[in-house]
């Protein structure tokens, strides 16, 4: 994405923004309605844990909710380098939940995006990473 394409939720804060970023880069049935949910979005809590982290989001403006044709999960990204394992980024997005979680399979604190040199995405119709 270029900068003037790029996704920007000022209530997201830089960190968060980049990883949508990243993750908005796919193409998926119903990305353009989600990039506007997103934009009606605002943290709610972050939880954290080894190897663990979930931006837990609520909605700003329950007029303008629209989940429905959005796929649940929105997207599934999986990313790894040489020297760690992989970390699994998964966008919930539905009725009740609304939230990225960054898991990492080793335990180990997730990186920066910059870091990784393998990144695939969750393909739902034929059940891989791709």
């Amino acid at each position: 994405m270029d900068q003037e394409k790029s996704f920007n939720n000022p209530a997201f804060g830089e960190e968060l923004n980049k990883f949508l970023n990243v993750m908005l880069k796919h193409e998926f049935p119903g990305k353009d309605k989600l990039i506007k949910q997103l934009n009606n979005l605002r943290i709610k809590k972050i939880e954290e844990d080894a190897g663990f982290k979930a931006f837990v989001f609520e909605v700003v403006d329950q007029n303008l909710l629209d989940y429905e044709g959005i796929p649940y999960p929105a997207i599934d990204m999986l990313v790894s380098s040489d020297s760690h394992y992989e970390t699994e980024f998964l966008l919930h997005w539905g009725e009740c939940v609304k939230e990225l979680e960054i898991f990492n399979v080793a335990g180990e604190d997730y990186l920066e995006l910059e870091n990784f040199e393998n990144i695939q995405f969750y393909n739902f119709d034929e059940n891989k990473y791709e």
